[in-house]
């Protein structure tokens, strides 16, 4: 299989530059070195192409966003060139157009990405812009079963590649506010029960009207990526999960074994 690493990690700006004025884990944060602990994994692991699933910019409603500009742009990637995989991308959309009316996934072609989109993989890729190459996938709110079909595409595209792929989810667990403190608290225990359980499929039975109280934007990736694992063997490990920036954000490791 060419899966070689997985796992979730916020998308909050704020840790790149905690990570840029704090560059050694001993003085970091705990989400801040977690998401250093990740990123030396990941370096380690080689990937040719590492793919980001998010729930912004969704520019095409009701359908997932694939990113096809050969080069995406964002002051965070301070100079670093970020490139999109197209042979990746290309084999996706052969794919779909093929199985037009099964797969919802359409191209988009937009250059400046969003700061929830640039910050995952400025994080990611600060040592390996030159070697590895990325796939944004945008995902609308969808039903529970239409992650999970996505997620079994995406499984099988991975599969039958033959580049080292890495994939991560992005997003915060909830966002708190004075307002839906209950309601954030139950998303946040909901994805982490499910987590430390083992029930991944659980996660895309969130409500959404849940999710938007909470302002989580996790449910999505999370579910595409569980669904994308359904048949690997993994340890699912979050190296930190708690309050920062204004949210809760989990950094998780999905362990192949």
């Amino acid at each position: 299989m060419s899966l070689v690493f997985a796992g979730h990690i916020p998308n909050d700006p704020h840790f790149v530059a905690d990570i840029a004025t704090q560059p050694l884990p001993k003085d970091q944060s705990p989400i801040a070195s977690a998401l250093s602990e990740i990123e030396g994994e990941l370096y380690f692991m080689k990937p040719e192409t590492v793919i980001f699933l998010t729930e912004h910019q969704v520019i095409i409603p009701d359908i997932v966003n694939m990113q096809v500009v050969p080069q995406v742009e964002h002051e965070l990637f301070k100079g670093s060139v970020i490139k999109t995989d197209a042979l990746f991308t290309s084999e996706l959309k052969g794919t779909t157009e093929v199985q037009q009316h099964t797969i919802p996934l359409t191209i988009i072609a937009e250059p400046r990405i969003d700061d929830v989109i640039a910050a995952p993989i400025a994080l990611m890729m600060r040592h390996i812009a030159s070697s590895a190459k990325i796939v944004v996938l945008a995902l609308p709110s969808m039903s529970a079963h239409a992650l999970t079909s996505f997620g079994d595409f995406l499984k099988r595209e991975i599969m039958r590649t033959e580049r080292r792929v890495a994939l991560f989810s992005t997003g915060r667990l909830c966002a708190t506010h004075e307002k839906n403190i209950t309601s954030a608290q139950t998303v946040s225990r909901i994805i982490t029960k499910s987590i430390e359980e083992k029930n991944y499929s659980s996660i895309a039975s969130i409500q959404h009207s849940l999710a938007i109280e909470s302002l989580c934007d996790s449910i999505a990736p999370l579910s595409v990526l569980f669904s994308s694992l359904s048949d690997v063997n993994i340890s699912a490990e979050i190296f930190a999960q708690g309050e920062e920036h204004g949210a809760t954000h989990m950094v998780m490791n999905c362990i192949l074994q």
